[in-house]
Parts: structure tokens; C-alpha cells; sequence
């Protein structure tokens, strides 16, 4: 009973967080929360194909651009008072969008998977894309087509946290369908045609309807997420549907890790929030989101909820304690290569600006010149240090998950 009632009221704590968070954390915040809550629903959204079924898309993009655009074009019948919708409803037209895209699109490129899936959604992605901006009186051209958010009732939808609302009541409802889709037989059913497809068909599944099922309802919420854009910026162009944003949802789904429900969820929320935070500061956000997903890649396929299920189990036996003082060993050498690298990439970045003015760089009161020697013969010892001592706290960190593992083991068995 205790259980139930402290499940319960971590889920209460969590609502009530997301209700009050524009006045916790200001009006300034919402904008950045707005964003969060439509890349969540993408990111959950491709997880469906990615995660769930094992397809990798290099243009999902499309769908999402395409619920947008349809959306807005309805926002402005709806501003001629040529056609009615109230706004909390403009992200349907997003999933109808989506829905009918995705049953025509995903009927041909469903019928293959693995690498002839993902060059003809890259493949569609560029034609979508190019077809946008060709299309000026459709698309708008590169200026986009623009609209305003009508009221509804009391709610005249002129405020960021008034959206915020709105998305926040589409994030909980799409969040709460598709987590339900995945324990449906058909979601079942995914997961073993994503494993082995040959013997789900052995066994008489459907792989291709399977697949182009899965692809119909990731587009449709794809479409929804599209939608909320066009409410939430009042204007939508042809990059929406383009390779950017496919590779952004993309690497926050892998990030956050496509085996795990909520891996899309903590990518879309650790993503955003970094490139909407660094572009005020660095204009090379780009290369340290690259780094981070090379880095993931490499070191943590499964993403960081793998890397928060793993602890699960350590934590629940009380043997965090042991893996502590390894994490702290590796810290310093982490933090000394991390600060290496940024201000390498930020010395070099400012050097190619700034090159025929040569304005020297100033970091804690001291001036750094391009042209003298001792700037890169520092960062040349940052990187060997921080590397070094990496190499040397990964050791200790493996040894301690190899005795912790051992714990584990003795435990279970016990």
C-alpha cells in the first residue's frame, strides 16, 4: 500500500511540477518549454519507427513539415473566417495530415527495410524539401507562409504560456496513446518483426503491414507535433520538412536512448534545451551536439536511459557506494578534457572570424594570441592530460562494474 500511495504521489508531484513550471521558472522559460513539449512528441514519434520497429528514417521530417504547413493554411482559412476550427484542435489537422502522408508515402517505402528503407526516406525527404521551395505559392517559398492563433472561449491564445498549456495537454494525451500502443499486441508484434523480420513472417505475421502501420501512426503524431509548430511560431517554411530537422530527431531519439519509451523524452529535453541555451552563446552548437552523439555512440549505444536502467538494479541493492569514488576519480580528467575541447573549438572558431582583424582572445583575464605558441602548447597539454587521465579512470570504472556485477550475481542467486 505504501508503494501504490508513493508511486502515486511522484506521479501527483510530477503534474503539479508541469502545471505551475511558467510561474517556477518564468515567463522568459516558456518559450524554451514550448519547444521541449513539440520535440518530445516528434522524437516519441520517430521512436515508433526507430525503437519499435527498427526503421531507420532519414526523413521524417516530412511529415512533421507537412502537418505543419496544412495546419497553417487552416489557421489562416480560420483568420478569413472562411472555414472554423478552434485552436486547442489545429494539431488534428497536423495528424490527418500526417496519417494520409504517411499511408501514401510509407506504402512503397514500408516494402523495404534496413538500408533501401532509409535511402528512400532521404530520397523523399530531399524531393518534399525541394518541391517546398519551388512551390512559392503553396510553400510560401523561403519566407514561409505566416498566420495568428485565434481565441477560443476565455482564452485568446496571445500569451507563450497560454500555448504552453495547450501543448502541455497534447504532450500528456500523445505520450499516454502511444506508451498504450506499445502494449498492444500490434506493438508486440513490432518488436518481433524489428528482432528477426524473417522469422515473424515464417510464423505468418504480415511484416510489410506490420511496418506500414507503425509508419501510418508514427506520421500521424509526427503531424501532430507539425501542427503544434505552426500554433506555437505562427509560421512555418519549407525547411521544416528538410534534412535538419530529420537529423535532429534523429540524434535525439539515439541520444535519449531508441531502445526505452522514455529515451526520445530526455534527448528531446536535453537537446533543445542546449541548442536553444549555447546558440545565445556559441554559434558552434552544432559541433558540440555532434560531439555529444559520437560520443554516444561509441561509449553508450543504449543512451542515457540505457545508462539509467543500468544503475537501476545497483541502486535498488544498495551498491551505489562502490561505483561513487570510480565516477569521482573520472570527473577531473572529464572536466579537463571537456574545457580543452571547448575552448579549442572556440579559439579556433574566433580565430577564422576574426583572422584579418587578429583580435586577440581574452579568457579569465588572460590574452590569448593566435599567433604565439603557448595558447596551443596549453591545449595540447589539456588534451594529453585530460586524455590520459580518462584512460586511467575508465580502467578504474570497469573494474568496479566488474565487482559490482559480481554483487549483482551473488544476490540474484541467493
Amino acid at each position: 500500500m505504501r508503494k501504490i500511495l508513493s508511486k502515486y504521489l511522484l506521479w501527483l508531484m510530477g503534474a503539479a511540477l508541469l502545471i505551475f513550471l511558467p510561474q517556477i521558472a518564468g515567463a522568459s522559460s516558456v518559450p524554451l518549454f514550448n519547444q521541449i513539449g513539440i520535440a518530445i512528441i516528434f522524437a516519441l514519434a520517430y521512436n515508433l519507427l526507430l525503437g519499435q520497429s527498427g526503421l531507420l528514417s532519414f526523413g521524417h521530417a516530412v511529415y512533421f513539415g507537412l502537418g505543419g504547413f496544412v495546419t497553417v493554411q487552416v489557421m489562416l482559412w480560420v483568420n478569413d473566417k472562411a472555414f472554423w476550427l478552434p485552436t486547442p484542435l489545429m494539431p488534428v489537422v497536423g495528424a490527418l495530415t500526417g496519417m494520409i502522408s504517411g499511408w501514401v508515402l510509407g506504402y512503397f517505402s514500408t516494402r523495404r527495410h534496413g538500408t533501401a528503407f532509409a535511402m528512400i526516406t532521404l530520397a523523399i525527404v530531399e524531393l518534399m524539401s525541394a518541391g517546398a521551395l519551388m512551390l512559392n505559392t503553396l510553400s510560401g517559398g523561403e519566407e514561409g507562409i505566416s498566420a495568428w492563433r485565434e481565441s477560443w472561449l476565455w482564452i485568446s491564445f496571445g500569451s507563450d504560456t497560454e500555448v504552453y498549456y495547450l501543448i502541455l495537454a497534447w504532450v500528456v494525451l500523445s505520450t499516454v496513446v502511444l506508451y498504450g500502443f506499445t502494449l498492444t499486441p500490434l506493438g508486440r508484434v513490432t518488436l518481433a518483426v524489428r528482432d528477426n523480420g524473417e522469422r515473424a513472417q515464417f510464423i505468418g505475421y504480415n511484416t510489410y503491414l506490420v511496418r506500414h502501420i507503425v509508419f501510418i501512426i508514427s506520421g500521424t503524431f509526427a503531424g501532430v507535433a507539425g501542427g503544434l509548430l505552426a500554433v506555437n511560431t505562427e509560421l512555418i517554411n519549407y525547411e521544416t520538412m528538410g534534412l535538419l530537422d530529420s537529423a535532429i530527431v534523429l540524434i535525439n531519439t539515439f541520444i535519449g536512448g531508441a531502445g526505452f519509451f522514455s529515451g526520445p523524452i530526455l534527448g528531446a529535453i536535453l537537446l533543445t534545451t542546449m541548442q536553444m541555451s549555447l546558440s545565445n552563446y556559441t554559434e558552434a552548437w552544432l559541433f558540440y551536439q555532434g560531439i555529444i552523439f559520437i560520443l554516444m555512440v561509441m561509449f553508450a549505444p543504449t543512451g542515457l536511459a540505457g545508462i539509467l536502467y543500468v544503475h537501476a538494479p545497483v541502486v535498488k541493492r544498495g551498491l551505489m557506494h562502490r561505483l561513487l569514488p570510480a565516477y569521482a576519480k573520472g570527473f577531473l580528467p572529464l572536466a579537463v578534457s571537456a574545457g580543452t575541447l571547448i575552448f579549442l573549438v572556440e579559439f579556433i572558431f574566433h580565430w577564422e572570424v576574426q583572422f584579418y582583424s587578429a583580435d586577440p582572445i581574452v579568457v579569465f583575464g588572460i590574452t590569448w594570441e593566435p599567433a604565439s605558441v603557448w595558447p596551443w602548447l596549453v591545449l595540447g597539454v589539456g588534451i594529453a592530460v585530460g586524455g590520459g587521465g580518462m584512460r586511467y579512470a575508465i580502467r578504474v570504472v570497469r573494474q568496479q562494474w566488474d565487482e559490482v556485477n559480481a554483487l549483482l550475481k551473488d544476490t540474484t542467486q541467493s
